[in-house]
């Protein structure tokens, strides 16, 4: 479930301004008009509520209307951020508003279930019984699926993760083997050598990192 907290800001205060000569201030107008539009943009971080995960960032502008300066309307632009690698051809904000529908559906579903157990209460006791063991076995399977749907997600991220320590380890291994044959490795290491006899242990370091940056090693 996704948990929101918007940041804290300071709100924009623009003091008042007289003016003796009775003319329009424009400009003081606009400064007044800047700092409600500053007060009405918002930035809030959205969590997992069940790990405290860093989700999502919503950065929420308000746009003001053409007709803003007489009428006071606008509308608000959301721009999502996401803290975490997304499903590919996926958006942030396509993500994020699946995950809010799924969250909102939930609560819906959750409010209506609390109607409806108020009317289980007043139904016969050989009805709530009935009841009562049929619920078990649905929550039990509906469990059961779960719990080996979420099993098989977390045993493909394991193998994902595995499969990738090998790749690098493999090529890791093939980049050795290669520098073992380039005789400009060999200077290099015989240069780095040199310059870690003569105290120049840093020189020698760039070297070393020099050559493997240029051989992508």
């Amino acid at each position: 479930m996704l948990k929101g907290i918007r940041r804290e800001k300071e709100t924009v205060v623009v003091p008042p301004k007289e003016n003796d000569d009775g003319k329009y201030d424009y400009e003081r107008d606009v400064a007044l008009i800047a700092a409600e539009i500053e007060n009405m943009c918002s930035v809030t971080d959205w969590y997992d509520e069940h790990t405290g995960r860093h989700l999502f960032t919503d950065k929420c502008t308000f746009v003001p209307d053409s007709g803003y300066y007489s009428t006071g309307q606008g509308h608000d632009e959301h721009t999502y951020t996401a803290h975490f690698k997304l499903p590919e051809g996926k958006t942030a904000k396509e993500v994020f508003l699946e995950m809010q529908d799924a969250w909102r559906d939930q609560m819906i579903f959750e409010f209506k279930a609390k109607e409806r157990y108020k009317k289980i209460k007043t139904l016969p006791t050989d009805i709530q019984d009935d009841l009562i063991y049929k619920t078990f076995l649905i929550e039990a399977e509906a469990g059961k699926k779960m719990r080996l749907e979420i099993k098989a997600a977390q045993e493909a991220a394991i193998l994902q993760a595995e499969e990738r320590i090998i790749a690098k380890k493999e090529a890791f291994k093939q980049a050795s083997e290669a520098r073992k044959k380039d005789p400009e490795w060999h200077r290099v290491c015989q240069s780095a050598k040199l310059l870690v006899k003569a105290n120049l242990k840093d020189q020698a370091k760039v070297l070393v990192i020099g050559y493997l940056l240029s051989h992508d090693r």
